[in-house]
C-alpha cells in the first residue's frame, strides 16, 4: 500500500476526465487535466517534508498520518461540487501520497544496504 498510492492515484484519475468535465467543467473540459498536475505538485511538495519528518517523528507516525491525509483528499475529491474543489483536494491527496512513498523507501534503506 505504501508504494502503490502514487500509481493508483494517477491511474484512477486518467480513467475519468470526460465524466468529470461533463459534470463539473462544461465550459473548459481541458481544465480537468489540472487534477493530475495538482496531484504531482502536491506530491513534490510533500516529498520535501516527509523525509525529515519521518526521521524526526518516526516512520510509522508519518506513514499513518500521510495515509489519513491521502484518504481525506480522496473523499473530498469524490464529494467535490466544483472543479476548483477537486484541484485543492488533489493537491492535498498528493501531499498525503508523498509520505507513504518516502517512508517505504526509507524503510527499505534502513533494512538493507548495498546494491
Amino acid at each position: 500500500m505504501l508504494a502503490a498510492t502514487v500509481a493508483f492515484s494517477i491511474d484512477a484519475m486518467l480513467q475519468v476526465p470526460r465524466e468529470i468535465a461533463a459534470s463539473l467543467s462544461q465550459g473548459s473540459p481541458n481544465q480537468v487535466q489540472l487534477g493530475i498536475a495538482t496531484f504531482v505538485v502536491g506530491m513534490g511538495c510533500g516529498t520535501l517534508f516527509a523525509g525529515p519528518l519521518s526521521d524526526t517523528f518516526g516512520r510509522h507516525k508519518i506513514a499513518i498520518g500521510s495515509s489519513v491525509l491521502f484518504i481525506l483528499g480522496a473523499l473530498l475529491s469524490a464529494r467535490a461540487p466544483r472543479l476548483e474543489t477537486i484541484l485543492v483536494a488533489r493537491t492535498l491527496q498528493g501531499v498525503g501520497a508523498a509520505g507513504p512513498r518516502v517512508v517505504a523507501l526509507a524503510i527499505t534503506r534502513d533494512l538493507f544496504s548495498g546494491r
